[in-house]
């Protein structure tokens, strides 16, 4: 799966080589560190996508296959970039997304937003997204 917008922003699937430079990402952009400790990231599958701009990685998120409802989460964008790319990177990630979930049946979408992410919130207001739910993400280790 691959998808360029013409601007130099490509998205496509992550691949086995790419959960170190993915978790740094998530690092930067704040996520809980015992998440990211305790997690081999390593094998990725085809389930993360990865948004890169001139060969670097500038974004991320996980694409969660469920029917009726699929979910999107762990979206992150590189910090060091302008607001308006910043914008342009959420965006091709979450219409990529939602595209590729929609061709394998699901409904509807949900994910959770950072609140440090206010630009994924902007993006998803205007793709006509509702705040449904607030709460607390919970995680178990399984292994």
């Amino acid at each position: 799966m691959a998808y360029t917008n013409g601007k130099r922003i490509s998205i496509t699937t992550a691949a086995a080589g790419d959960g170190a430079s993915i978790t740094a990402l998530l690092e930067a952009s704040h996520y809980h560190p015992r998440l990211l400790e305790f997690i081999d990231w390593m094998d990725l599958g085809g389930y993360w996508l990865k948004a890169t701009r001139e060969g670097a990685l500038v974004g991320c998120m996980q694409m969660i296959f469920a029917r009726p409802v699929a979910r999107l989460e762990y979206l992150a964008v590189a910090e060091d970039l302008k607001p308006y790319v910043q914008a342009k990177i959420v965006r091709e990630l979450l219409d990529f997304g939602c595209r590729v979930l929609a061709e394998n049946g699901a409904q509807a979408v949900s994910g959770t937003v950072p609140f440090a992410l206010k630009v994924a919130k902007r993006q998803l207001r205007k793709r006509g997204a509702i705040a449904t739910e607030q709460g607390n993400i919970m995680t178990k280790r399984l292994v």
